[in-house]
This record gives C-alpha cells, structure tokens and sequence, in this order.
C-alpha cells in the first residue's frame, strides 16, 4: 500500500512485486460493500458532473492516508472522464508542493502562531496568498492557500520593518 500512497501507478507495483496489474487493484481496491455504500450516496451519479453512471462509475481515492485509504468518507464516485481529470490534477499538485509553500510551512518560515498568520493576512497587513485552490474532502469544500519564495520574501520584509512590527 505505501508504494500506492507514495503515488505509484498498479502497473508500476506490480511490475515490482512480480504479479498482474489487475491483482494489486484488486489488493487495494476497496471493498464491495464500501463501494456499494459510495454509489449509493452518491445516487448513482458522478460526484463532480452529476452524470447519472449507474455501474459504469469509478470511486477515486481522495486522500492518501493508510488509516483512512478505503473509508466511505475518503471516496468519491465519479464517471472516467473526472477520474482522469482528478489523476491528472493530482500530478499537477504534486508537482506544485516542490514549487510553493502551504500555509502551515509559511507560518512556520515566518514564526507566526496560526491565528496571527490568518489575523494579519486577514487584515492587509500581509500579502494575499499567491493563489488558493479548492480541493474536495468528502462533500466537504477546502480552500488551500499556497505561497511562493517571492511571497515569503516581502511577508519577511514587512515582519522586519519596524514601523509595521506594531500590528
């Protein structure tokens, strides 16, 4: 399961562990009565279009935790087409974690506590996170702030200054 969670592809895990790609799936894959419980709250239509898809949906992993791989609440049910979609943006995001600090390691760049990182973002008195993405857990809508070096480097500049140290 690591191997999957560190973003392998079946084919790459079964060509290392010596069996079919159609095996591991089905090693990792969740189990019938989670995917039952998956399409039925999904009323049988993918949870990003709304196409009605009946047996023909896909149930993609959200997060990719161990404890909570194949939990109902980590699964969503969605036609091939979003599935693809969701892959794709997963390799995209991985490649923007090398680029662009979360806000959790900027704060902590920064040495702000969470609520001063926020209050002063908040307020002006920082710049505005260099974009925010939307990301889905469940049903639940996350909005994600990610900073850049360029960022980082005027939110340190401000902290520095001792006019604005005051806020």
């Amino acid at each position: 399961m690591m191997m999957r969670l560190d973003g392998e592809s079946y084919q790459a895990i079964a060509d290392k562990a010596g069996i079919s790609r159609q095996r591991v799936q089905q090693l990792l894959s969740p189990p019938s009565y989670v995917r039952k419980l998956v399409k039925k709250r999904a009323n049988d239509k993918c949870q990003k279009c709304g196409l009605l898809l009946g047996q023909s949906g896909h149930v993609h992993h959200v997060g990719n935790k161990e404890e909570d791989y194949n939990d109902v609440d980590n699964l969503l049910y969605l036609c091939p087409s979003c599935h693809r979609k969701e892959h794709d943006n997963l390799a995209s995001k991985k490649e923007l974690a090398n680029k662009y600090f979360t806000a959790t390691e900027a704060r902590i760049e920064l040495g702000l506590s969470r609520w001063d990182f926020n209050t002063r973002i908040e307020r002006g008195m920082l710049p505005a996170p260099t974009f925010i993405d939307t990301v889905m857990r469940g049903s639940v809508e996350l909005k994600v702030r990610y900073f850049d070096e360029n960022w980082l480097r005027i939110a340190r500049a401000i902290l520095d200054n001792p006019v604005l140290k005051r806020g």
